[in-house]
């Protein structure tokens, strides 16, 4: 490609390459590109689109359009940040995958096997910066650090839904003839707490704390994670979808106490006419405590990036859920993990305790929660008032005394956790989805079957499921 192309420019820096043993660097980079993959995946960009330029310490994404730097700043970072986290469990130091990474966009030019350009040039310039340097050395050390040009800070993360502009705050980069520009640093596992009597300093001059502890104009940086604020939701006449390239999503695993599946699919309504997928799931298995915890998100026909804001709830709030394992807290703070959302939803957490197998429940809105024993269904409980609260469109909840429900799971259980689409589906018998739970299935069948199962349908279906192991 010899013309000149407006593309957006992804810089990502692999630290400390001279340190790592090669079968470690080997390690490191195949898991990166395919954080990356999954992370574009996630963001609805067409990996296939993006090219690659390969610097052996770095990598630079090039990403042409539909794809938008409100996609890449917002979505992809969350995705790709989390992706990082679950490759990182449980590995050693040389094994780590942590990275430094910039944003930019402009006019690129490929000349030979180089890249040409402004945008190139700033995204390097950003990736070695000092105050990202910084950022890396802060305990415990974040998998991502995210640098961005001003520019990029005003047109694609300031009022976008798909980021959290607080996350980030302003630093001062030097350019190659001495003057000094602001860029915006944003580390996703952090939150900055002032001190009681901080010092006033100019926001420009704020340096991070090395090894945690106060900064120098009193700023301390906390290992805990960002708390993102609430989505707000108003109903209003839909503009054009955008429109998502997963018509359907499905995903599972098995342990030793219970089988998960889960999956969702668009309505054949919104499907044939050309609209998106609405909903949102995430699940994940806790390794050191063996929970899975989970959450589904019906998402609302009047957003515009419905399917990504569903999808980033769902993720936020099981992060949020994990972050309380991985701390080993006496309790899961579950307001501030539903607090993430203004849209009906179900978060849990299944668990093995020494008095068997847990669930922990918490509900906003109409989906529907049931349990199958012994070939019969029952809905759990309703939650108590101070449990559950109305969903408000035009702002978060308020959720000032939300507590889960606990409920016990026996040998050959099943629960299930549904939208409004399967819930409306069934109608008010359950059994039309015997066909689907005698057993677990592989996850596209279940996918398929949930598709096929209860009749034509117009809404979304989405439906997690999790077996409990018999006792034989």
């Amino acid at each position: 490609m010899d013309e000149q192309q407006h593309l957006a420019v992804l810089a990502v820096a692999i630290p400390e390459v001279e340190h790592r043993p090669q079968i470690a660097l080997l390690w490191v980079r195949r898991q990166l590109l395919n954080a990356l993959e999954d992370a574009c995946g996630d963001a609805g960009v067409d990996w296939e689109a993006v090219l690659l330029w390969d610097k052996s310490d770095s990598l630079y994404l090039f990403v042409p359009p539909p794809a938008t730097t409100i996609q890449l700043a917002g979505i992809f970072v969350w995705a790709l940040e989390r992706g990082l986290k679950q490759r990182n469990r449980d590995l050693s130091e040389a094994y780590q995958v942590r990275v430094r990474m910039a944003l930019t966009d402009g006019i690129c030019q490929l000349d030979g096997a180089a890249w040409l350009g402004d945008p190139v040039t700033d995204a390097r310039r950003l990736l070695h910066a000092e105050r990202l340097r910084d950022e890396r050395l802060v305990t415990p050390r974040p998998p991502l650090a995210f640098i961005v040009t001003d520019e990029i800070y005003r047109k694609a993360i300031i009022g976008s839904r798909l980021s959290d502009e607080e996350s980030f705050y302003p630093v001062t980069v030097a350019r190659p003839d001495g003057r000094a520009e602001q860029a915006w640093v944003q580390a996703p596992a952090y939150v900055q707490r002032p001190r009681t009597d901080p010092e006033d300093a100019p926001a420009d001059r704020f340096t991070p704390a090395r090894n945690g502890g106060p900064g120098r104009h009193g700023v301390e940086l906390t290992a805990l994670p960002v708390a993102r604020r609430p989505l707000e939701v108003r109903v209003a006449a839909p503009p054009q979808a955008a429109i998502s390239p997963f018509d359907t999503v499905a995903d599972g695993w098995s342990t030793e106490h219970f089988a998960v599946r889960y999956a969702s699919v668009c309505g054949t309504t919104r499907r044939d006419a050309g609209a998106s997928r609405l909903d949102g799931i995430a699940a994940m298995r806790h390794a050191a405590s063996g929970a899975t915890v989970f959450a589904l998100t019906d998402g609302a026909p009047a957003r515009l990036h419905a399917w990504q804001e569903a999808s980033a709830v769902s993720r936020a709030v099981v992060d949020a859920i994990m972050s309380d394992l991985d701390a080993e807290a006496d309790q899961i703070d579950w307001q501030r993990a539903v607090r993430q959302s203004a849209w009906p939803l179900v978060a849990g957490m299944v668990r093995p305790t020494a008095s068997g197998l847990m669930a922990w429940l918490v509900q906003v809105g109409d989906c529907a929660v049931w349990l199958r024993r012994g070939g019969v269904y029952r809905r759990v409980p309703e939650l108590a008032p101070d449990q559950t609260f109305a969903l408000v469109v035009t702002g978060p909840p308020d959720t000032p005394h939300l507590t889960p429900r606990v409920t016990s799971l026996s040998n050959a259980d099943v629960l299930l956790v549904g939208s409004s689409g399967v819930r409306d589906a069934v109608g008010g018998d359950p059994h039309r989805l015997d066909g689907l739970l005698t057993a677990p299935q592989a996850p596209l069948d279940f996918a398929y079957g949930l598709k096929l199962g209860a009749g034509s349908f117009g809404d979304d279906r989405t439906l997690f499921a999790l077996w409990v192991a018999s006792a034989d």
